[in-house]
């Protein structure tokens, strides 16, 4: 009766297996020439190859998961920045402006105090809206948001004929529905 292996010791076994497999299909090698080369059965090959790519499509997105974690928070730090700046940019301005008279006027100094008060800057806000479009569409929202504002449209966009005057609507409607469609394709 021959011994019976320890689990762990299976395990390594087929660890070690697994990594020999991954090499060689690494160098495209197909399952038969595989299971050949190492002595094992094919489909224990085929099993081998299945853990290995699960294993990897496993490792790939929690990487996805960790680099799109990582854009997110670098688009919200940019957002942050142009709100700062768009609350700068909405600040009074004040300039001094220094004024020296000649000696023999009686010489000194004046200062005038200007004060300006503004508006903001708009391409501040034209920027954070960019970083949210790319924040949504990063995350897949924007897509779900576009066929709900299109289905909406449609809603508003059924009309009832009843005389001639309802038809001279409809035909303004039909043309703005066309464009909103030609704009849904687009």
């Amino acid at each position: 009766m021959a011994k019976r292996q320890p689990k762990i010791a299976k395990s390594i076994d087929k660890e070690l297996r697994q990594i020999r497999v991954a090499g060689l299909l690494a160098r495209n090698m197909r399952n038969f020439e595989i299971a050949e080369k190492l002595g094992v059965a094919r489909c224990t090959v085929t099993q081998d190859v299945k853990a290995i790519r699960a294993e990897y499509r496993q490792v790939c997105a929690a990487t996805y998961e960790e680099h799109l974690e990582r854009e997110i928070a670098k688009s919200e730090i940019v957002e942050r920045e142009l709100w700062k700046g768009w609350r700068r940019s909405c600040r009074d301005a004040v300039s001094v402006e220094t004024t020296i008279t000649e000696a023999a006027k009686g010489g000194g100094r004046t200062k005038k105090t200007k004060i300006k008060g503004q508006a903001g800057n708009p391409a501040f806000l034209s920027h954070v809206l960019d970083c949210i479009a790319l924040r949504c569409k990063m995350l897949g929202i924007e897509k779900a948001e576009k066929e709900q504002t299109v289905k909406e449209r449609r809603e508003v966009l059924e009309v009832v004929i009843r005389d001639r005057e309802d038809l001279e609507q409809y035909r303004d409607w039909k043309t703005i529905r066309e464009r909103l469609s030609a704009d849904e394709t687009n």
